[in-house]
């Protein structure tokens, strides 16, 4: 009885950490959806020929961008892309 008990407890306490991850990766998925629908609320007021120079210069560079997007350091950018550290700022800093 007293180890069938400690099993259940061990498997109480399993799910209660499981459900702490859960809950976690939960919050930070609603938060990345925030952060998103914030952008495309922002990209919605600006004026037509803001977002088209805004989306010339996304497209010029989107490479940039998508490893900025994946996490990316300005160095390993730089280093990537052969770029200068200072351009890669310009752009991270432009595009937040």
């Amino acid at each position: 009885m007293r180890e069938m008990n400690g099993q259940l407890n061990d498997r109480i306490n399993q799910l209660e950490n499981e459900v702490a991850e859960l809950k976690v990766l939960s919050e930070s998925k609603n938060r990345k959806v925030s952060s998103n629908q914030n952008s495309r609320d922002e990209f919605n007021n600006i004026s037509f020929s803001q977002s088209m120079n805004y989306r010339q210069f996304i497209q010029n560079n989107h490479e940039v961008v998508k490893l900025i997007n994946d996490g990316c350091t300005n160095e390993a950018i730089s280093q990537i892309l052969n770029k200068s550290i200072c351009e890669i700022e310009m752009i991270r800093r432009f595009i937040k």
